[in-house]
């Protein structure tokens, strides 16, 4: 993928680790076994090592965040993907993100161990591989974000966009473009320059960014689609829908071949 160091997590059977790497997990204090009243028969199961439960609140971190790849593993199908979260974040909060970008109800979406299929709690820090049963499919591209998280990608294209002599640039680059199809691929390469964190977190590139967007419950989303709106006549397209098209059917092709 990109050099953010996330790996893909594609259509079809696909292997999951066993371990995820909790040794960055510096600020957090772990317990050996989950709470006392789990002891019947989760925290036999639930070792520091899998799944550590958090002893301090998130606000200790001072809001920085600090991504971590969760594999996601779709009970009723094979499907897998990787959902991005704070290395703090707690399975209620896979379901929230899961739930938004699919529009499933977070109520009807469960966390299971892998191998075990043991529900896991929501009061403790996620454990990867996960399976996810409720959701039947993901998203496209490769990764899943919150709609917190997305907005902010979005936020930061709409904010480099907008600094002082990118409408000339703009212009030049739709000037130089043989087509529409050649102005998409160069204003892509374009605003990959400027890439941004939150978005490298998550996206190896544009088309990914549109590929996830397009086939997830955010295309519904006000707040979303008023921002696209925003950067759509940024890029010299007002009322059109250029930008959430550039590279997604070649995004999408690529995927359904892999």
């Amino acid at each position: 993928m990109s050099s953010s160091g996330y790996k893909s997590s594609e259509q079809g059977s696909t292997q999951i680790e066993d371990n995820d790497d909790l040794d960055s997990l510096s600020d957090a204090t772990f317990s050996r076994t989950c709470t006392e009243e789990e002891e019947s028969g989760w925290a036999r199961l639930c070792t520091e090592d899998v799944c550590p439960v958090m002893s301090k609140p998130m606000q200790a971190v001072q809001g920085q965040f600090r991504p971590r790849q969760i594999h996601v593993l779709a009970a009723s199908m094979q499907l897998s993907c990787t959902v991005i979260t704070d290395q703090l974040d707690m399975v209620v909060d896979l379901r929230r993100y899961l739930s938004e970008a699919t529009g499933v109800a977070m109520g009807e979406v469960q966390v299971l161990m892998n191998k075990t299929f043991e529900t896991v709690p929501d009061h403790v820090i996620i454990p990867s591989p996960v399976i996810v049963k409720g959701v039947d499919m993901f998203p496209h591209g490769r990764v899943i974000i919150c709609k917190g998280h997305f907005v902010q990608v979005l936020s930061d294209i709409k904010e480099a966009l907008e600094q002082e002599d990118m409408a000339e640039i703009i212009s030049h680059v739709r000037e130089s473009a043989g087509s529409l199809d050649e102005e998409a691929q160069l204003m892509e390469e374009f605003m990959m320059q400027a890439k941004r964190p939150a978005m490298a977190q998550a996206f190896a590139s544009i088309s990914s960014l549109n590929a996830f967007y397009l086939s997830s419950s955010f295309v519904h989303d006000p707040a979303v689609s008023k921002l696209y709106s925003e950067i759509n006549d940024l890029l010299g397209h007002p009322g059109e829908t250029f930008f959430e098209n550039i590279g997604y059917a070649n995004e999408v092709e690529a995927l359904m071949g892999s």
